[in-house]
């Protein structure tokens, strides 16, 4: 099957940089609001750098000093965020 590429419109948030868990929430209301009408426009906004362990992951996966990293280090799991 041969699908065409329809161009889609893209709304971009201009503001300061969204918080992750925000952004998070945000992305979790779209997905809902995107399978209830499938053309709504995509959305782009800026969130700080994070780096994410997903729900089988632990903290003793982390291969570098959690205390130098420059970014916020978030495990997701069932839809609650832990923070180091």
């Amino acid at each position: 099957m041969n699908a065409q590429k329809i161009p889609r419109l893209c709304g971009l948030k201009i503001q300061a940089i969204t918080p992750y868990s925000l952004a998070w929430a945000q992305q979790r209301s779209l997905v809902a609001a995107r399978i209830a009408d499938p053309d709504l426009p995509d959305v782009l906004l800026e969130h700080p750098p994070v780096y994410t362990l997903g729900t089988g992951s632990d903290v003793k996966f982390v291969k570098f000093n959690l205390d130098k990293f420059p970014a916020q280090l978030i495990a997701i799991a069932y839809c609650f965020f832990q923070y180091w």
